[in-house]
């Protein structure tokens, strides 16, 4: 589970060209801006992740009314700035003394932060997610990759190993699967009520595109299939897709626990006249610095001149995998 909030450690403060009042540091793999004289190197901060809903009703986080609460990519005097950097002095009452923190310590709920979800565009409609029937399957993992700025770790595990790069699709995370003969349907979180064992009147895209695939008849016995529900109503479609469809990027076996190579999962898929997310690279070797792929994570999506939400890095054994995200989508998020 991604930590929203959590104790890591100020390295490399610099001066920001032109600016009296704030100075520029690093946080694991995020440049951050920080106010001038606030931190020394290798203290302790409470650093919120972008995409952090901070509590409107504590007094520390009021300078962020303006910003609705929400911690955002942003340039400040020419500076990126990704994530929210404050004293350890805000967790009041929940540590009597530092010495209590370690690094990679988890304080989201100490300080009732959220995640930010982000509502759908106007006149989309979005995604209509439909009627639950419980929590996503335990006997398949779930999809959410760690930003490589918050595990600069898997730079070296990956380094000097077979890896792939794919496109990273901006949708809404889709799985469909066979477990013990019986087939299901779950977006991100919830597993969809597919057989409708209790009427319901809801609208559900999950179910709309799994049955418009046939995938109930097209998955055989202990597979999963994850990927990207995208098009009209999703994310603001920024791909300009006709139609909501899915664009697989994993293929999961449920019995064995492991997962499918990426042209295992792509033949599988293109004999069933399925769509998987297209291949940006495959490497014997992976040799990339972070701010070579941060760089590589830029760009448009194909036929459009909207910026792309970046790319994902996976050993060919999937057992690492990351994302980068790109910076130019970043900021022009609404």
């Amino acid at each position: 589970m991604r930590k929203l909030v959590s104790i890591q450690t100020i390295h490399d403060i610099e001066p920001i060209e032109g600016a009296d009042k704030i100075e520029k540091a690093r946080v694991m793999g995020w440049t951050v801006v920080v106010g001038k004289g606030e931190f020394q190197e290798n203290d302790f901060c409470v650093f919120h992740e972008v995409d952090s809903l901070l509590p409107d009703d504590n007094p520390d986080y009021e300078f962020m009314r303006r910003n609705k609460f929400r911690v955002k990519t942003m340039k400040m005097r020419g500076v990126l700035s990704q994530g929210l950097a404050l004293s350890p002095d805000i967790l009041g009452n929940h540590i009597e003394t530092l010495d209590e923190l370690t690094v990679g310590q988890d304080v989201t709920e100490w300080l009732g932060v959220k995640k930010y979800e982000p509502p759908p565009p106007r006149n989309s409609g979005g995604v209509n997610s439909g009627r639950s029937i419980g929590n996503f399957p335990s006997y398949v993992p779930k999809t959410d990759e760690i930003r490589i700025q918050s595990a600069l770790e898997k730079l070296d595990y990956l380094r000097g190993k077979p890896y792939y790069i794919t496109v990273k699709y901006d949708g809404s995370s889709f799985t469909a699967g066979r477990h013990e003969d019986e087939f299901f349907v779950c977006s991100r979180n919830f597993k969809k009520d597919y057989h409708n064992t209790v009427i319901s009147t809801r609208k559900s895209d999950f179910i709309d595109v799994a049955r418009k695939l046939e995938l109930e008849k097209k998955i055989p016995e202990g597979i999963a299939l994850q990927g990207e529900l995208c098009g009209p109503g999703v994310q603001g479609n920024k791909m300009g897709f006709p139609d909501k469809d899915v664009w697989f990027y994993n293929m999961f076996n449920i019995k064995e626990g492991t997962y499918y190579t990426y042209d295992e999962m792509k033949e599988f898929c293109e004999n069933l006249g399925l769509f998987v997310v297209p291949l940006e690279e495959t490497g014997g070797s992976f040799d990339y610095t972070l701010e070579e792929l941060l760089e590589k994570a830029k760009g448009k999506y194909h036929r459009t001149d909207r910026h792309r939400e970046g790319i994902v890095i996976r050993s060919m054994d999937k057992r690492i995998s990351f994302k980068a995200i790109n910076n130019d989508f970043l900021l022009r998020e609404k």
